[in-house]
């Protein structure tokens, strides 16, 4: 197993690919540095195009969750440079009603390192993006997955959640840092969205939370380009030197 000193993980919602042009460069000059993709509403022709540019080279996770009797379809794809080891997937939210969904990587990343990046398409409905007994569950559904065990772990992706909601501070209060408020970080939106929705202008809808435990030194922007109506998330993970015992003698 190849021994991986420095982990890059880039979220972005791909708008169904609307922007493709801008798309495909823009993943395209980040594939040789990128260890983990993670995307949002990637449908059948987006993830074509995305195994256009990524295949041979990246390993695709996909999930997609449709709602019984409403519109939205929750996609979520995770690709993975294939000389980072995969040792386990799982799919999280299918057992509650109205919740988005959570693609799971767990990642063998040194003979002594884990790591678990989960890929977050949450609820998007209703568009106020605060909290509902529905949000609420989902975010209590993702922390339950990685509450028993402490292998350090990154939730990433489109929330569809401000900032005041109690469904975000869930997160920091079971313990993860809340990577845009501590980059203070202005805005994961931009214009593609505020023009479509004047009357509604939100700043926030995509978060990166992270419990790594000392393990990992860290890293983390937001990408102001328009590829998309959502912001590049881009998170690097570096190994932590070990710490050591210093006797002092008297």
């Amino acid at each position: 197993m190849k021994n991986t000193n420095k982990i890059v993980i880039l979220s972005l919602n791909t708008w169904y690919g609307e922007l493709q042009q801008e798309l495909r460069a823009y993943i395209a000059q980040h594939k040789a540095t990128v260890s983990v993709f993670c995307f949002q509403e990637t449908d059948t022709p987006t993830l074509a195009m995305l195994d256009a540019l990524l295949k041979p080279g990246f390993t695709r996770y996909s999930m997609c969750r449709s709602i019984v009797g409403e519109a939205d379809e929750f996609y979520a794809t995770t690709y993975v440079r294939e000389d980072v080891t995969v040792t386990g997937t799982a799919e999280l939210l299918c057992d509650i009603p109205h919740a988005g969904v959570g693609l799971v990587c767990e990642l063998q990343v040194s003979p002594k390192h884990r790591l678990r990046v989960v890929n977050v398409h949450g609820q998007p409905q209703p568009g106020h993006k605060l909290d509902t007994p529905e949000r609420i569950a989902q975010s209590k559904g993702l922390l339950r997955y990685a509450a028993h065990d402490d292998i350090p772990t990154v939730f990433m992706g489109d929330f569809n959640l401000l900032p005041e909601a109690h469904s975000v501070k869930l997160f920091t209060a079971a313990g993860y840092r809340d990577l845009i408020s501590d980059y203070a970080i202005a805005t994961t939106r931009n214009q593609h969205a505020w023009q479509r929705y004047p009357d509604n202008k939100q700043l926030y809808a995509d978060y990166a939370f992270t419990r790594l435990n000392n393990l990992f030194n860290y890293d983390f922007s937001v990408d102001d380009v328009p590829v998309s109506d959502h912001l590049p998330l881009m998170l690097t993970l570096r190994h932590a030197p070990p710490l050591h015992h210093v006797r002092v003698l008297e």
